[in-house]
């Protein structure tokens, strides 16, 4: 949750400082006990033997895995990692200054430039699945994340409090208004989310919906500081990183594509980001360093530890990758049950 308030807010090697002096929250009240499933061989967590240095961001094109890193106080880092799934190192490529979000929209791996915070960074870079940079777009100040809706890719410009729409050609089609402090963004199949995690002064607990034009057509209240969503086709989870002062409210809410509240679930301390398999739901919780597994009804199926500070999830098809930004690592847990 603080490491990604202090993003939100451009300090970028603030970040790093405090990511390696390890000021990401610490565990709060403990988590019901996950459930038992009868018949089912329990995940397995393999800690990766990869060279990375405070990674950031994950995300799977299918056949590899990308890695943003934020890099050191005194030198930050410049480039994305792409490994394939046995954890080869399959390419190192330049991406401006301090990498970002990653996206893959099913034929181009997109990465956004935070920068830093004499020089914020404005701009996504378009890359074929081998690294080849085919295209670099403006996209607005300090991209912090992007969605794709088919055609188009979303990307959310917090200190600006904008969406920015590109085209796959990177024709910037509009730059729409929303709430305070955006932080996540998503796709329904029709629509498009924000959510909206405020300020420092100002605790956010919104997410508005937007449709094709960038028009604010809904907007319904979540947890407080809303951080991240993601989708299960029928409805729109949230994670709510919860007041600064306060660690017990930490949760995930769970809404029907009408903004009816299906649900609002404890997880661990600081929750920054949450996946979708295709079964179940990941919640990564910086501040207890651990991976929750949720059933689509709420219900904790599994707790995971993992190294400390876990900031990222992707899901490779077969397996959940994990980043977790204190502990350089990057984990992956074998939902097959056993190893490579």
């Amino acid at each position: 949750m603080i490491f990604k308030s202090i993003l939100r807010f451009g300090a970028v090697a603030t970040i790093a400082s405090l990511a390696v002096s390890g000021c990401l929250p610490q565990a709060a009240t403990p988590t019901p006990l996950p459930v038992v499933i009868p018949g089912e061989t329990p995940p397995m967590v393999m800690k990766l033997d990869l060279e990375v240095l405070a990674p950031t961001h994950l995300e799977s094109d299918g056949e590899s895995v990308w890695v943003s890193s934020v890099g050191t106080p005194g030198e930050l880092n410049t480039t994305v990692k792409r490994f394939a799934l046995d954890g080869a190192e399959a390419g190192i490529f330049e991406i401006g200054s301090t990498p970002g979000p990653i996206l893959f929209d099913g034929e181009y791996v997109w990465v956004a430039e935070l920068g830093t915070p004499n020089e914020p960074g404005s701009r996504v870079f378009q890359l074929s699945r081998e690294g080849v940079e085919l295209g670099v777009y403006e996209a607005g100040v300090i991209p912090f994340a992007m969605t794709f809706d088919g055609d188009n890719l979303w990307v959310v410009n917090p200190t600006e409090d904008t969406v920015t729409k590109i085209s796959s050609s990177g024709e910037k089609l509009g730059s729409f208004g929303v709430g305070d402090g955006p932080s996540a963004v998503g796709f329904d199949g029709a629509q498009v989310w924000v959510t909206n995690m405020g300020s420092p002064e100002s605790e956010g607990n919104t997410v508005q919906k937007l449709d094709a034009e960038g028009r604010v057509v809904a907007e319904y209240e979540v947890g407080l500081r809303p951080i991240a969503m993601a989708f299960d086709g029928n409805s729109m989870w949230i994670a709510n990183g919860g007041p600064l002062e306060d660690d017990q409210a930490d949760s995930v809410t769970r809404l029907g594509l009408d903004g009816t509240r299906l649900g609002e679930f404890r997880v661990g301390n600081g929750p920054v980001d949450i996946l979708y398999d295709g079964e179940s739901i990941w919640v990564a919780n910086a501040g207890s360093s651990t991976v929750m597994r949720l059933s689509t009804t709420g219900l904790i199926l599994g707790i995971f530890d993992v190294e400390s500070g876990p900031v990222s999830l992707a899901f490779d098809g077969k397996d959940v990758w994990v980043a977790s930004l204190e502990g350089n690592a990057l984990t992956r847990i074998v939902l097959s049950g056993g190893g490579e």
